[in-house]
């Protein structure tokens, strides 16, 4: 159906009204022939909607390496983040996705060896959350002992950015009801407990 609308006009990046452009719905499923019809009719790779998330973010979130690897191979930023500061390695670890982030920490061990690694294993979200509490929130045992063995900090504490921190106070001023619950001084421990693991 998508290759017929666009054979018939279908502008492939127009947004929706939260900024969401079909590639970035079609990167959220296993539909790499979608996905591929859209940025042959001039989807751009790199649009991204209210979050600050894009399609490769998307497909990260949905495991689906296959559409990560043609993503990337077609422009996109392997190591994009949203406003938050999720990047697509802690989006892909979040839902336990081993396969997605054992590919992107590839490409950063191609580019800056090891240290650049476990340098980005390490790095926090606005949120103020690192990897392996993502991937402790993913619930996916050898995703964390993957993390561990390549330099993952175990004791790092949660601390939000505080314009991230002001966000949600600013959220929550308004009223708005799926405001994170946000804990500072968390660790992976923590996160893993909290899921019962």
């Amino acid at each position: 159906i998508v290759s017929l609308l666009l054979s018939h006009g279908a502008k492939p990046n127009l947004l929706h009204l939260s900024s969401v452009t079909a590639l970035m719905y079609a990167a959220s499923t296993p539909n790499l022939p979608t996905v591929k019809a859209l940025v042959e009719a001039g989807a751009d790779v790199n649009l991204r909607h209210d979050q600050g998330g894009s399609a490769v973010i998307e497909a990260c979130t949905g495991g689906h390496v296959d559409i990560v690897e043609y993503l990337i191979s077609k422009g996109a930023k392997y190591d994009d983040k949203d406003t938050d500061g999720v990047s697509t390695l802690q989006s892909a670890a979040a839902q336990g996705h081993m396969e997605v982030v054992e590919h992107l920490l590839n490409i950063e061990r191609k580019k800056g060896g090891q240290a650049a690694v476990t340098a980005w294993i390490n790095l926090y979200s606005a949120s103020g959350g690192t990897l392996i509490m993502f991937a402790a929130g993913g619930r996916n045992v050898p995703l964390v002992k993957m993390l561990i063995d390549n330099g993952a900090k175990v004791n790092d504490l949660v601390e939000g950015a505080p314009e991230y921190l002001n966000k949600l106070a600013e959220q929550i001023k308004a009223g708005k009801e799926d405001v994170e619950d946000h804990k500072d001084g968390i660790t992976a421990l923590h996160v893993a407990a909290i899921g019962g693991d």
